[in-house]
């Protein structure tokens, strides 16, 4: 809470130097993409765990987004909470901490201590693909221990996103999707996923899933501060390419 706003920023920007900011949707550097509707915005991460001089502040985040409705925060990942090594540091840096697919119940990246990352992801990639009359982003990543993660990301028709995720890795692991839902959010679960917050609805369709469970978890929107959430947690269906959700 002790830096200027980013709305201090932009104006002493344009007095001094009369720059103002346009609105761009592609960061090719750090790999953020962004869809922006009258109903929604989602910031889609398709970049590397961090900058390469600077590991120490990475998360397990590949392929994970967030998504607001109206302004408001909807689906959120969990934040960071704090520096000091331990359980919490551990828990809001993992892979289920982030609206993201886990892997055999491992690691995307591996830690050492609270600020080292070993072994990380690797061939990074991301692309913009077409079928069937869709606009998809398409990000992928191996894991430390090779297995791959495609995520598609795109609007199949008006207010309507599809989520779909291919893995390739040893056929018996579990490959789980979390979601995870702002503290602010009503949830509840018949199959379909229902959220409601501020007279905004949302529902969550499973593609492909062989569970549907909701978990409580944690979230952070500042250094020491957390409030407990719920996240969803789909499970793929074995022997299936695919698997993911419709929002």
């Amino acid at each position: 809470g002790i830096s200027k706003s980013y709305e201090c920023l932009l104006h002493t920007c344009k007095e001094l130097f009369q720059q103002s900011p346009s609105f761009r949707s592609s960061f090719p550097y750090s790999g953020y993409e962004i869809i922006r509707k009258k109903e929604f915005t989602l910031v889609f991460d398709c970049g590397e765990i961090s900058p390469r001089y600077l590991p120490g502040h990475g998360h397990c985040d590949a392929l994970s987004y967030e998504l607001s409705m109206e302004g408001k925060p909807v689906l959120v990942n969990s934040g960071t909470y704090q520096y000091e090594k331990g359980p919490w540091r551990d828990y809001f840096r993992s892979t289920s901490a982030h609206n993201t697919v886990m892997i055999g119940e491992r690691e995307q990246s591996q830690f050492w201590a609270q600020f080292r990352i070993a072994r990380r992801i690797h061939h990074v990639k991301r692309d913009f693909y077409h079928h069937d009359g869709i606009d998809f982003i398409r990000g992928s990543y191996k894991t430390y221990f090779n297995a791959t993660h495609t995520r598609y990301i795109g609007e199949v028709e008006k207010g309507v996103l599809l989520v779909l995720d291919q893995v390739q890795s040893f056929e018996h692991e579990k490959v789980q999707s979390f979601i995870h839902i702002h503290p602010e959010a009503a949830v509840r679960e018949d199959g379909i996923i229902h959220i409601a917050n501020s007279g905004m609805e949302m529902k969550i369709y499973p593609i492909f899933a062989d569970e549907v469970i909701l978990r409580k978890g944690w979230y952070s929107s500042a250094f020491n501060k957390k409030e407990e959430n719920t996240h969803v947690v789909i499970t793929k269906k074995p022997h299936v390419k695919f698997f993911g959700y419709l929002l």
